[in-house]
């Protein structure tokens, strides 16, 4: 018995070597040396030699070649009773004494170096975290085992018996089915099949997981760290929310912001001294963001060391002890790491119907099926085996997945997964997402639907949404590198930030319009209500507003927080390509179903206090002696689409400190180096709006000692296509908002169904606005850029899209229409280089072929100069 490589430290050359010490050991063992003894737990490898000698027995030699001989015969119940028998015989080995006592004596050694009486025994496969499959959470682990002898050789022996698991089994042979897997079980046997590693136990304070990019669309700019209280387990098993922080890594690490869950923490795991067992308890009151701005940005900063050395995005495991964050485990991302194609599904049409249900995505795919419930991994089996019977792959229903489930979790036997617990980062997300199976989790009460019912779940935009009936949708597979480049800038609109990090992997040259109000909606606060909150402080809030903001003490920081947090995301996603952020254009009416936007003023004779709700007696000293009276921030407009919006909002007295934070966001997104969001106004109808918005941004600016940005505003009112010379005094650039300014040319309210059908932004009256705009815009010294980001080049032909190429710099479009814009403008581009030359650049002469202004000729020319 060669001794010194059966169990073997840390710190040494083999245990890097995963022959030796299985995927999760030797990537340990070489965080040891990336990171540095003081960042990632000690720990101890029991080697693939000692597995080999251990299981070097003709009873389990035996029952693994019977093993082979049933999967080959895709007899699963056969192969399930033989997996059965081998880790009954394994757990309960006596044959080995001779390794067992070499066990009892590497315990003792690691007790008296850590000084620490708990550990974490892992199993360590030799095929576990490949560049192509994860296992996710498939190998035992077993936390909190108590550093002596019995105990962790007991629990060594079930992470050993563990690789006979058969839901191990059952993936490896779906490995081989795809041939990404080569070798027989006998064959793995003879290779040791698995590795073990004691590892020191972390006092964890907090827990969680990080990747080096976003696990859900694979966006490679930006980072994720997800976080819970207490172990790190319940993110895994998905039975509780985890918070949501975003980084970018280049050209340094900069964390962007953490979003809260919608339903936060309420229990976590903690290892209690009394039971010696980890046991849930209540997590209390505790700040729902989890993780502090100094411990996600270690976290964020060993990611992207991490993912340097190993030249491949990571999926990597921490826990944080005393603010200080170790280590624990690190992978290669397996779902992205090769995709060479960008698949985009989108429904035919937007449902006229609200979804029936809401939650957290995990890819960015449709489905639609017929609803399966189960309870447990036996009644899905059961249940999915009588649809797939019937050529029917079901959507499967349940509370929450664990690895037991993975024998229905396939896109053989199911169209989707739904979960009514979970995360991002939960077991149901991590196998679906490598299993490409439409994945919603964290959907309240989704087993309230109908076992039978005809569902649709939509995961292409920012969250999950489940539709009743069947939806028609559509896929498109995009081909990243048949992409043409175009001198006319193609560029996307979008909302969220979760949309953004899919959406930014387009071939698009930027995103010409970034709606900032649904971060606005998602941060469930009137900017006024925060801030006439703030005056009276957070002492006098009643318990309502404590309830609505847990752990916020100042509503006007934490709505600056919300906006710089989705903006810098969106940013990132993108960086360096520009993004176009239109400032929040709610009308009143929109404003007005923000929450705050109706509050109550509570008067006392201890002071004043602020209220969501009525209240019968004083929010601070109970007194019932009090005069509530109703505040409606928002006045009613018999036409909110021409009343208080855009410009005239951020101007007036009433709404100017509200802009304010809005600028405050934008300067810290500034402030991170994200200098690639450009602030776009909205709907300015006068220069002297043009004027005092203008002013007011550049002062936000100047005061936090920036430079001075780009600024765009909306061309949406007619004043400014007729007069654009004189806007052009107090902006950089222009982008035309077609529904809006066609709305006011042609004098169509574009909600009235009665005129509908007249509604055109082809009408040759906007295309001589915009003709007038692009004269003046591009006359001037220097040039304004003119764009579009309205709803018309993703729905008008060829016709329209060749106009706006004639005339604009930059196209914008929805998601599903970049590629098809792309190559379209190509082909235009290509015929009017054609016909610049042919006409030898004479403007005139250009001019009248294409039916266009001589002056919007000249710029044609000059447009596409370095292609004539």
């Amino acid at each position: 018995m060669v001794s010194e490589n059966l169990i073997v430290n840390i710190e040494e050359d083999i245990a890097a070597d995963g022959r030796f010490t299985g995927g999760k050991g030797a990537n340990l063992a070489k965080l040891f040396r990336i990171l540095g003894k003081d960042n990632v737990p000690y720990a101890v490898m029991v080697t693939t030699e000692f597995a080999k000698l251990l299981l070097h027995e003709p009873i389990i030699v035996g029952l693994v070649t019977k093993l082979d001989n049933a999967l080959a015969k895709d007899d699963e119940d056969e192969a399930r009773k033989i997996a059965e028998e081998l880790i009954t015989f394994i757990e309960n080995i006596k044959t080995q004494p001779k390794l067992i006592a070499l066990l009892e004596k590497k315990i003792e050694m690691l007790k008296a170096r850590v000084g620490r009486n708990r550990v974490a025994v892992r199993s360590s496969g030799i095929t576990e975290d490949m560049a192509t499959a994860a296992f996710a959470g498939q190998f035992e682990t077993y936390l909190n085992v108590h550093l002596e002898s019995s105990s962790v050789i007991k629990y060594v022996l079930k992470c050993i018996a563990s690789a006979f698991g058969w839901r191990v089994v059952d993936y490896r042979q779906d490995l081989r089915k795809k041939k990404i897997l080569d070798l027989s079980e006998a064959e793995l046997l003879k290779q040791g099949l698995i590795s073990v590693v004691i590892q020191t136990m972390v006092d964890s304070e907090k827990a969680g997981v990080a990747f080096s990019i976003d696990p859900n669309t694979g966006n490679r700019n930006v980072g994720v760290i997800q976080a819970v209280y207490g172990l790190g387990e319940l993110i895994v098993q998905g039975k509780e929310s985890a918070s949501w922080t975003a980084f970018v890594k280049e050209p340094e690490v900069k964390v962007l912001g953490t979003l809260p869950p919608k339903d936060p923490q309420k229990e976590m795991l903690v290892y209690d001294e009394k039971t010696k067992e980890n046991r849930e308890v209540p997590v209390g009151l505790h700040d729902p963001r989890v993780i502090t701005f100094d411990e996600a940005n270690q976290v964020a900063n060993f990611v992207t060391t991490i993912e340097k050395n190993y030249k491949k995005p990571m999926d990597i495991e921490y826990a944080i002890e005393n603010g200080k964050v170790f280590i624990t485990q690190a992978r290669p991302e397996t779902v992205h790491a090769t995709r060479t194609v960008l698949t985009l599904f989108k429904l035919k049409e937007e449902p006229k119907a609200a979804p029936i249900f809401v939650g957290i995505r995990v890819g960015t795919k449709i489905a639609s099926g017929s609803v399966v419930k189960a309870g447990t991994p036996e009644e899905a089996v059961k249940e999915i085996a009588e649809f797939n019977k019937k050529g029917i792959k079901p959507m499967l229903v349940t509370s929450m997945t664990t690895p037991d489930w993975e024998v229905v979790m396939s896109l053989e036997k199911v169209s989707a997964i739904i979960c009514e617990r979970g995360n991002r980062t939960s077991h149901a997300a991590i196998v679906s997402r490598e299993r490409g199976i439409p994945c919603a989790v964290g959907v309240v009460d989704a087993l309230s639907l109908e076992d039978g019912a005809m569902i649709t779940l939509d995961c292409s935009t920012g969250e999950a949404r489940i539709f009743k009936g069947e939806i028609p949708f559509e896929v498109q597979e995009i081909e990243l590198k048949e992409i043409p480049e175009t001198v006319t800038k193609v560029m996307v609109n979008i909302g969220s930030p979760a949309e953004a990090l899919h959406v930014s992997q387009l071939p698009s040259q930027g995103s010409s319009l970034v709606r900032i109000e649904f971060i606005v909606s998602s941060a469930e606060l009137h900017p006024v209500f925060a801030l006439r909150a703030d005056q009276l402080g957070p002492e006098r809030w009643a318990d309502d507003v404590k309830k609505k903001y847990p752990f916020v003490t100042s509503l006007t920081d934490e709505y600056v927080k919300r906006l710089k947090t989705g903006v810098s995301i969106i940013a990132g996603a993108f960086k360096p390509r520009k993004i176009i952020v239109r400032f929040s254009d709610f009308k009143t009416n929109e404003y007005a179903s923000l929450p705050g936007a109706v509050y109550y003023d509570i008067s006392c004779k201890c002071g004043k206090s602020i209220s969501l709700k009525p209240q019968k007696k004083c929010p601070v000293c109970d007194s019932t002696a009090i005069e509530v009276n109703k505040v409606e921030l928002e006045f009613q407009e018999s036409n909110p689409m021409l009343g208080f919006r855009g410009a005239s909002r951020y101007i007036d007295e009433f709404f100017c400190e509200a802009y304010a934070l809005e600028l405050e966001a934008f300067t810290e997104v500034h402030n991170l180096g994200l200098t690639n969001a450009i602030p776009m106004v909205p709907f300015i109808r006068t220069t002297v709006e043009a004027e005092k918005v203008t002013e007011l941004i550049k002062n936000a600016f100047q005061k936090k000692g920036l430079k001075i940005p780009v600024i765009i505003f909306m061309a949406e009112v007619p004043s400014i296509c007729i007069i654009p010379k004189t806007f052009s005094k107090y902006c950089n650039g222009f982008s035309i908002g077609s529904n809006d300014l066609t709305q006011l040319i042609l004098g169509i309210d574009r909600d009235s169904e009665k005129i509908a059908w007249e509604f055109d932004e082809s009408n040759p009256a906007v295309t001589k606005a915009i003709e007038m705009l692009c004269e003046g815009a591009h006359s001037m010294t220097p040039a304004r850029t003119v764009g579009i980001c309205g709803q018309a080049p993703s729905d008008l032909g060829r016709d329209f899209l060749k106009f706006l190429t004639m005339h604009l710099d930059s196209i914008g479009v929805n998601p599903d229409k970049v590629v098809e814009t792309l190559l379209s403008v190509k082909e235009i581009e290509t015929e009017l280089i054609e016909v610049i030359k042919r006409n030898n650049k004479d403007s005139v002469k250009i001019a009248k072929e294409l039916g266009i202004t001589e002056d919007n000729s000249k710029y044609l020319i000059k447009k596409f100069a370095s292609a004539v």
